[in-house]
């Protein structure tokens, strides 16, 4: 699944600089170093250290529990949800989107209501290059996000997140 992160390089480099008229966003050098090079340094990172990061994990030695071998097993926590704010939309969405795969986790994509533009392309490029079982987008304002915010999630990317009652959301640190 990771391995398809070159969806976020070239074809968007292309899509970006040549967007349509209507759409009102420009892109600076800025844009890119914080939007898409940052997204694209995320998802490589996540890329190559998958392997690592899934690997069990030894207690340190501890006197009382050393014959019983205790050992940590990561392990998905399953649906993730991701709320992109207005700033940096790209970035704030593309970069937990990275980490939530590489834990094994599927996921719902939520790009602001602010960037529409942004938020066309984000709904365009996932469509063609991830797998609809795995990441799902869904576009809308305040209604759509309420909706989105009534439904059960195991876990959450976003500070929206906190002042919904969402009593079944697993507690993170």
């Amino acid at each position: 699944m990771l391995s398809s992160a070159t969806w976020v390089d070239q074809p968007s480099k292309r899509e970006c600089r040549s967007p349509n008229p209507a759409q009102l966003f420009s892109l600076t050098q800025t844009t890119f170093r914080l939007e898409i090079y940052s997204s694209i340094g995320e998802v490589t990172e996540s890329y190559k250290n998958v392997d690592k990061w899934v690997k069990p994990e030894r207690a340190p030695f501890n006197m009382n529990w050393f014959a019983m071998k205790p050992t940590t097993y990561k392990e998905p926590k399953g649906t993730v949800l991701i709320i992109s704010p207005f700033n940096y939309p790209v970035w704030l969405l593309l970069g937990p989107l990275a980490g939530a795969i590489a834990a094994g986790n599927t996921v719902l994509l939520k790009p602001s209501e602010s960037t529409p533009a942004w938020s066309s392309l984000i709904v365009e490029l996932v469509a063609k290059y991830l797998d609809p079982d795995l990441v799902a987008v869904v576009n809308g304002a305040v209604p759509e996000t309420t909706k989105v915010l009534e439904l059960p999630w195991d876990h959450s990317s976003s500070s929206i997140i906190h002042s919904a009652n969402l009593s079944y959301l697993t507690e993170t640190n």
